[in-house]
């Protein structure tokens, strides 16, 4: 199985449950839960896309404070069905 976040097991680990939880409780197949929650990760880590919606990129400091049951739905909204993330800052 390929990582989700290949640079850091801790974060890995992290969006694998995040993947686990889109399959459990909301339809996700096993590929599509793992690819959108490599896209997330990928969007809201990277400096310019962040830049571009006004917040700071999400780090490793961050990410260990939020919880499967956050972060599933966030990463639903906002890169599965493709949610505008300024609605939300």
């Amino acid at each position: 199985m390929n990582p989700i976040v290949a640079d850091d097991p801790e974060m890995d680990a992290l969006f694998r449950g995040v993947a686990e939880h889109m399959q459990r409780h909301m339809g996700y197949s096993a590929s599509d839960a793992s690819r959108l929650s490599s896209l997330y990760y990928d969007k809201f880590t990277n400096i310019e896309y962040c830049r571009s919606l006004g917040i700071n990129p999400h780090n490793k400091e961050l990410f260990e404070h939020e919880h499967v049951d956050w972060m599933a739905p966030a990463v639903h909204y906002y890169v599965g069905i493709n949610g505008d993330p300024r609605a939300c800052w």
